[in-house]
């Protein structure tokens, strides 16, 4: 047995779902058994309605080279940003061909640049190919990123409490502590955080790995991530084990790493390691400190194959037999001195396919009853971007400054996304405006006779809804020409308009004067009466800047 090992940390994880968000059921670990979770179930929801989403593409999985159906499967998209997108791709949503959301899970993304991630698609054909819509352009969409219900096995650990509260059960309590903890962590605030015995002996080996006991088959992909900020040279242990707990496979091991009832050994020829002149004539891959490292063990029907940063570590190694548990943690490859902290995060189980679907995107197109246009504004200053040239049912004009050149896109909307508020009369004009950047500009749009039959021309004002604050808010310095009837005014940041006036009141004049206003009344019934008909609209009429209205029902 070889003596350079210290620290293993180690867990057990059992699930008992149906559904992929039910997973507090825990394992026996001292006795030795454990409960096997059932196959999570994907559970499409209602028909999607894309109200508010003002884009859409089609991407196509073509799956022509695969030789199986692929039934539930995690499909991976690089998405680029486009203009209409929320920068941090909030507002991407999935469907497939019968209109149901699919669940999806953002692995990584740069604000404004690009996003992988995983979409659950419920069949994808063998020989053939399969049509997902994907929605976006909507700046109220909330983040609906779901790693639980994407995935077969997932645990970004987003929480506070103890893991054993989340099915993870510590196997060797006294000499190793696993903690959800804030130090490192990716797109969320937590991982989990393990650490061994702060003073084992020489040659002391401390055992300590992760164990999530699986539904038993014959292929799988694991993968996720982790992060290590020692320099010495460390052991990190991530395994299945397979043929019914009998043999263990390490990545980067080129044989068996155990035998029938053992944990995974810390043989030096079987681990990563950071530098590769460790440990005598160990072969090995280096991983990058003080930074997330991303890891995957892919098996096979015939085979397993380890992956540190998307290279091979080790050879594949044939097996047959399925896989029933895996296990994550780290080893301390120098003994004597000290445990070594390990963080894991955005852990996750999916199904392998040997060829996997290719995505084709196709072209940008109006998601629903909308007009765009996108505009290249120059350098300079009072650069005019005259929109209704463009779009014919938005008669709208933008000057604006700016040190570099702006790209603008210009929606259209038939309805507010995010609906009115019932203190202010909508004009019926909603419209979007995104940018490559932010600048300031003085936005004019001109409306007709007939828009303006059911409003006070002179309590016109442009509003822009603040999502943060659920209101709909004025415009800075607004004007308006009830002759010319336009209405303008400055915004400091581009996102969704509206034009509204103050309510019109319908109510009759009051009078202290019983007989006038008996002889008003009998006027206008009398005058009703010869078809004729007199009746009175009190306007309210008010210079002042228009005040911040709360839309209600939208928190």
């Amino acid at each position: 047995m070889k003596t350079r090992r210290a620290l293993q940390l180690t867990f057990i994880l059992a699930i008992l779902a149906l559904t992929p968000h039910n997973n507090n059921h825990l394992s026996n670990a001292s006795a030795g058994s454990s409960v096997v979770a059932s196959q999570p179930l994907l559970v499409l929801s209602a028909p999607f309605n894309h109200t508010g989403w003002t884009k859409a593409r089609t991407i196509t999985l073509d799956n022509t080279l695969g030789e199986s159906n692929l039934t539930d499967y995690q499909a991976k998209l690089n998405i680029t940003f486009s203009l209409a997108m929320e920068p941090d791709f909030r507002d991407l949503r999935f469907v497939d061909n019968t209109n149901s959301l699919l669940p999806y899970w953002i692995d990584s993304e740069a604000d404004g640049s690009y996003a992988t991630l995983y979409v659950r698609v419920p069949f994808i054909p063998s020989h053939a190919s399969t049509n997902l819509t994907m929605y976006y352009g909507n700046p109220y969409a909330t983040p609906a990123s779901d790693g639980q219900a994407t995935f077969d096995l997932f645990d970004d650990f987003e929480y506070t409490d103890n893991p054993s509260n989340h099915g993870w059960v510590q196997v060797h309590p006294a000499t190793s502590n696993a903690t959800t903890d804030t130090s490192h962590h990716r797109a969320g605030s937590r991982s989990l955080f393990t650490k061994g015995s702060d003073t084992p002996g020489a040659n002391e080996t401390v055992r300590a790995l992760a164990k999530y006991d699986l539904p038993i088959r014959n292929d799988l992909i694991l993968e996720g991530y982790f992060y290590h900020n020692s320099t010495n040279n460390m052991i990190e242990r991530i395994s299945v084990q397979t043929n019914n707990n009998a043999t263990t496979y390490t990545i980067g091991a080129s044989t068996p790493d155990g035998v029938s009832g053992s944990l995974p050994r810390a043989d030096s020829e079987y681990y990563w390691r950071q530098s590769q002149t460790c440990c005598g004539s160990a072969t090995g891959i280096s991983f990058k400190p003080n930074q997330w490292n991303s890891f995957k063990l892919v098996k096979t029907l015939n085979s397993i194959q380890g992956f540190l940063l998307d290279l091979p570590v080790g050879p594949a190694i044939t097996d047959r037999t399925q896989v029933s548990q895996v296990f994550i943690g780290g080893d301390n490859a120098t003994t004597g001195v000290g445990a070594q902290p390990w963080w894991f995060d955005d852990i996750r189980v999916r199904k392998y396919t040997l060829v996997e679907p290719t995505a084709h995107p196709e072209s940008e197109r109006p998601a629903g009853p909308s007009e765009s246009a996108l505009f290249t504004v120059p350098s300079g200053t009072n650069k005019q971007v005259d929109v209704g040239r463009t779009l014919s049912t938005l008669n709208l004009t933008l000057t604006l400054n700016s040190t570099r050149p702006v790209e603008l896109l210009v929606t259209r909307l038939s309805t507010s996304p995010v609906g009115t508020p019932s203190s202010l009369s909508p004009l019926g004009v909603f419209f979007k405006i995104a940018a490559n950047q932010t600048v300031d500009a003085r936005i004019r749009l001109y409306y007709t006779q007939s828009e303006a039959q059911a409003v006070d021309q002179n309590t016109l004002a442009p509003y822009t809804y603040n999502s943060n604050t659920g209101q709909w808010v004025p415009l800075e310095s607004v004007s308006r020409d009830t002759s010319a009837r336009w209405v303008e005014g400055t915004v400091h940041h581009f996102s969704l308009f509206g034009v509204f006036s103050q309510l019109v009141s319908h109510a009759v004049p009051a009078t202290t004067c019983w007989y006038c206003a008996w002889w008003l009344w009998a006027g206008v019934g009398t005058a009703g009466a010869a078809g004729t008909g007199v009746f009175y609209r009190r306007n309210r009429r008010s210079t002042s800047r228009p005040t911040s209205i709360n839309n209600p029902g939208l928190n």
